[in-house]
């Protein structure tokens, strides 16, 4: 038996990669063929204080396996992280894969360089973002992020810029981010080839807009 926090089955294979890239019914397909087995799926059915694993043990089940997933993301640690209009990416993601839907607004930065970050630029921008610009520390040649990935996002009118690294966050009166400034990353890793980004400091540059959406 599957106890399922969310709503649905598929953990972060549904609410963690866009239906561009995973099609639903794909997922379902899948997810068919393991139910077939004789699988039992429970669905809303997060663990807490109404369900313990030692409840689970009393109930009569010899053991128990926790496959979690990685629902949240990290932090930046900067200044304004939480001001109204910053998000994580991951969040963002779940938001739109359950529900369709998410509030997103015209000018969008997207901090990270990986594939979940242009997950969520692709997805910002087919939910209506007029702008996606995607920063990250490493060089182009360097983001971890496959290349077949950035060259979508490219394709799809996202603006990537490399080499620069969150410093703090520009908040407007009413507590809402109005952008971001970058310090110049030098080098993303040190001698040893461990991540170890340096910054110039004296080399900043700003990002003004709406959203800030935090996918490292």
């Amino acid at each position: 038996t599957i106890y399922e926090a969310l709503p649905e089955a598929g953990g972060m294979l549904r609410v963690g990669i866009p239906e561009h890239r995973l099609p639903r019914s794909v997922l379902d397909k899948e997810i068919e063929l393991i139910t077939n087995l004789g699988v039992k799926i429970k669905t809303n059915s997060p663990l807490g204080s109404d369900l313990t694993i030692e409840d689970l043990f009393e109930s009569g089940y010899k053991s128990v396996y926790l496959a979690l997933g990685a629902h949240k993301g990290i932090g930046l640690g900067i200044p304004g992280e939480k001001a109204k209009g910053v998000r994580q990416g991951i969040e963002f993601l779940r938001e739109v894969n359950l529900t369709g839907k998410a509030p997103v607004g015209k000018n969008i930065g997207i901090i990270g360089g990986g594939n979940v970050a242009i997950d969520v630029a692709l997805t910002a921008r087919r939910r209506g973002a007029k702008k996606v610009t995607l920063i990250c520390l490493e060089r182009r040649d360097e983001m971890p992020a496959w290349a077949h990935e950035v060259q979508e996002a490219l394709e799809g009118d996202i603006e990537i810029v490399n080499s620069f690294g969150p410093k703090a966050f520009f908040i407007d009166k009413d507590k809402r981010v109005s952008g971001i400034e970058f310090k110049t990353c030098t080098a993303v890793f040190d001698e040893a080839g461990r991540f170890n980004p340096r910054y110039d400091e004296n080399a900043c540059q700003p990002f003004f807009g709406d959203t800030v959406i935090i996918a490292i």
